[in-house]
């Protein structure tokens, strides 16, 4: 991030001076070519799905007024480790729809099986049979009856063969089960009212039994957005999760 702030016309004015935190014992080895012109938020999402990962985000926000200051716009690069946000068992978040003191309104809870897999091939930097590569399968499913499905995924700067065995690892992990991305549809009144829940916050999410599938559905989901819906009525709040 400050390679690309140096750059002209590169500073969206992103503060990186809160990355100061004490080293959590993960380290991480990689080298970027200039003339493979690498994307820098790529470069930052490898080294963040790699097993023992982090999760990081931009914050945005406004100052305090002080001293008859305006307020003035931030943006602070933040990271967290091991995660961001509390587990089920730490928040005690739990959204209901039906029955009394129900707080989702409605939802969409889509699933997405395409993208599973019990094999995954990740690439690293190299070119022809020099090229860095790591296998890894899912022996426990392949072994129950699973047929294999195959994933390959490329990560052009990666050159320590540790580091992309755990990419690999993690994108296993990841596509182990079929992909979840629900949205809730929430009152901010009703308990959990909005602001005792934040992005990064494990919850469960209990659908009563309707004429219509998914019946009866319960599920622990992660919060990965948040979005105030406020108009005409009472004020709402959009969820936007993803499976744990």
């Amino acid at each position: 991030m400050t390679y690309a702030h140096v750059q002209p016309g590169g500073n969206p004015g992103i503060s990186v001076d809160g990355l100061t935190a004490p080293p959590h014992g993960i380290t991480r080895q990689a080298t970027y070519y200039g003339f493979e012109r690498p994307e820098i938020y790529k470069a930052i999402s490898e080294l963040a799905a790699a097993d023992d990962g982090f999760d990081f985000g931009i914050d945005v926000g406004w100052t305090a007024t002080t001293n008859n200051n305006p307020p003035k716009r931030y943006r602070w690069a933040r990271t967290w480790y091991p995660r961001r946000g509390r587990t089920t068992d730490e928040s005690g978040l739990v959204f209901v729809k039906g029955g009394q003191g129900a707080s989702i309104l409605s939802y969409d809870w889509p699933e997405d099986g395409t993208a599973s897999a019990t094999e995954v091939s990740s690439l690293g930097a190299g070119t022809g049979e020099a090229k860095l590569s790591a296998v890894v399968q899912d022996t426990d499913r392949l072994a129950s009856g699973w047929p294999l499905l195959e994933a390959v995924t490329s990560y052009d700067a990666v050159v320590d063969q540790a580091q992309l065995t755990g990419l690999a690892n993690s994108e296993l992990t990841a596509r182990e089960q079929a992909q979840v991305q629900p949205t809730f549809e929430v009152s901010a009144d009703t308990d959990p009212a909005f602001g005792s829940h934040s992005v990064g916050d494990e919850a469960l999410f209990i659908i009563d039994p309707e004429p219509i599938p998914p019946a009866d559905r319960s599920g622990v989901l992660r919060i990965v957005g948040i979005e105030n819906t406020a108009a005409a009525g009472p004020e709402r709040v959009r969820l936007t999760c993803v499976g744990v």
